[in-house]
């Protein structure tokens, strides 16, 4: 799963990059999981904002129309363009609000 794990996050960085052109400062990092406990919910997580420390990073969990085709373990990564306006927000930004809530669901 490690070996999994770590090309999901080297496939995002790439193709922010050279795919998309994009700065991490301008990315949106988004990860979710499905049936795995609040510690590796948390630890995944984590991992994303150590992987982009630059970027805006949240989690979700995957809701269950996909967890019953995935089974437990699931895990996936997405990442999106912020608005060019929105860049520069600290993080008392509404933006960031939605993102604040997902990490409280975590712990």
């Amino acid at each position: 799963m490690k070996k999994a794990v770590a090309k999901m996050f080297s496939a995002a960085k790439h193709d922010a990059k050279k795919e998309f052109d994009l700065k991490e400062d301008e990315l949106v990092v988004g990860v979710a999981s499905a049936g795995i406990d609040p510690e590796r919910e948390l630890e995944y997580l984590e991992r994303a904002k150590a992987e982009f420390p630059d970027a805006k990073v949240f989690f979700n969990r995957l809701p269950f129309s996909v967890a019953v085709h995935t089974g437990p373990g699931a895990l996936g990564i997405g990442i999106h363009a912020r608005p060019k306006q929105l860049t520069n927000l600290d993080s008392s930004s509404a933006e960031l609000q939605g993102s604040a809530q997902a990490e409280a669901n975590v712990q």
